[in-house]
């Protein structure tokens, strides 16, 4: 069963961790938090846009995830391997 909030150490450290993976990227975010879930925004060109949403499932290693779809833009993918589905980033427990 998910747990109802994520506890403050693991949102800490998980918002930690996005925000630094962006950076290395080169990429602007903002991460909300609400019960079980962190929303996660695109910064981009002055505009602030969601991207996607993880969902806490009682473990710091256990996430859901649900991706935000846009209209696609030529030349970009929604995963870092290039695709548009399949797993996120390989021995990441995000």
């Amino acid at each position: 069963m998910a747990a109802k909030t994520i506890p403050e150490e693991v949102r800490q450290r998980a918002i930690d961790e996005l925000t630094r993976l962006a950076q290395h990227h080169g990429r602007q975010i903002a991460v909300r938090h609400r019960g079980r879930f962190l929303y996660i925004d695109k910064a981009e060109y002055g505009r602030v846009g969601p991207l996607c949403r993880l969902e806490y499932r009682g473990s710091p290693t256990e996430w859901g995830f649900a991706i935000y779809k846009y209209p696609p833009v030529p030349g970009e993918s929604l995963l870092p391997a290039g695709t548009l589905a399949g797993s996120g980033i390989p021995g990441r427990g995000l």
